[in-house]
């Protein structure tokens, strides 16, 4: 089972095997028509994934995901921003959805979002 994990690096650290920190994405609460508490939405998650290097990005960490995943059958990553709302939520999904297309099970936690699955 691998599970990725979206978090808020201000709260806490979750139990992984591995962090990653995606701050590197430009942070929608900073732009103009959000804000911290903005729901993600398509227009958001667009914003996300069309920025320069996250399509890329995501395509290397399942590349090693699905590298790593065939030696251990619990593995954890957590993805992490600064408040877990927005950046690390979005990239887990897109990252989820590539590491199914390529048939693996994929459990997903949003530590810092009400809902349960975020689907975009």
């Amino acid at each position: 089972m691998i599970t990725l994990i979206s978090f808020g690096f201000k709260y806490h650290r979750p139990p992984a095997n591995n962090y990653i920190d995606v701050s590197f994405i430009k942070n929608p609460a900073r732009q103009e028509g959000w804000n911290l508490f903005s729901p993600i939405d398509k227009k958001m998650a667009d914003f996300v994934r069309k920025q320069e290097g996250v399509e890329q990005a995501v395509i290397l960490m399942a590349n090693l995901i699905e590298h790593l995943g065939k030696e251990d059958d619990d593995m954890r990553f957590a993805f992490g921003c600064s408040a877990g709302r927005h950046r690390s939520p979005v990239f887990v999904c897109l990252l989820k959805n590539e590491l199914r297309k390529r048939g693996l099970e994929i459990k997903v936690k949003h530590l810092e979002l009400e809902c349960g699955e975020l689907e975009i």
